[in-house]
């Protein structure tokens, strides 16, 4: 009996979504006291909700005919989304060394650019309406994006 792909994917996905929260609370560990309350608080709730959805996701899609034919599939599904999470990675490497608004307005360009196949002013013009957008916010919202070993904005005098 062949394997339903919907299953794999949701599997990875949740798995990933599983993941992301589970470094979002011990990532909050590390906040003051007064400031690790919520997102604590909001990625434990997260990680036990998605736990719980893979488990019973799990019990009901079981199938002992298909048990070898699962773990063949979820490698073919992972080598699928591999590219992505790589995608992803390389945004958080980004955020790291060129600071917040300038990575996004990069990962924006290269992702629209490069999977998406976008024509390049396009994906241009993507880039600099985030750009904008994320400038704008931290302004009119008093925010502070996290700032980065490299920040090309403060090397420019682009100081916010």
């Amino acid at each position: 009996m062949k394997q339903n792909n919907n299953v794999i994917e949701q599997v990875l996905f949740l798995l990933v979504v599983a993941g992301v929260f589970g470094y979002a609370l011990y990532g909050s560990l590390e906040f003051p006291t007064n400031a690790q309350t919520f997102p604590w608080f909001v990625a434990a709730t997260a990680l036990v909700i998605t736990s719980v959805e893979l488990v019973l996701y799990l019990i009901s899609q079981r199938d002992p005919e298909n048990a070898e034919s699962f773990s063949d599939s979820i490698r073919a599904k992972f080598s699928g989304i591999f590219p992505y999470i790589v995608w992803l990675l390389a945004y958080y490497g980004a955020i790291y060394l060129i600071g917040m608004v300038s990575a996004s307005a990069l990962f924006v360009f290269l992702f629209l650019l490069i999977p998406g196949k976008m024509k390049w002013y396009w994906a241009l013009l993507s880039a600099v309406l985030v750009f904008i957008f994320l400038i704008s916010m931290e302004d009119v919202m008093s925010l502070r994006w996290p700032r980065s070993i490299i920040d090309p904005l403060e090397m420019l005098g682009i100081d916010f």
